[in-house]
């Protein structure tokens, strides 16, 4: 299993992944391939299994909705992150 990170912010990845970590921790699991991007291009040149995808919506020259819509055959959770509450609605 792979869980990749995709947010401009790395202080928004290194989070996640302290949640995410824990989380496998307090249920006793082994913690699966932790794999992070600061940018959309980043995670388009991934050529990796895709298991869980946390998403960032608003990055500098590429938004996280239109980047969906470029990675090829979506067999994975798409998870979106963001810091603005607008997108709650989308």
């Amino acid at each position: 299993m792979r869980i990749l990170i995709c947010d401009d912010d790395t202080l928004i990845i290194e989070q996640l992944k302290k949640y995410i970590e824990s989380y496998f921790e307090s249920n006793h699991l082994k913690c699966p391939e932790l794999v992070s991007f600061t940018s959309g291009e980043a995670l388009l040149t991934d050529k990796g299994e895709k298991d869980i995808v946390f998403l960032d919506i608003e990055m500098p020259g590429s938004n996280g909705f239109s980047l969906l819509e470029n990675l090829p055959e979506i067999h994975f959770e798409v998870i979106f992150v963001t810091a603005y509450d607008h997108y709650g609605i989308q």
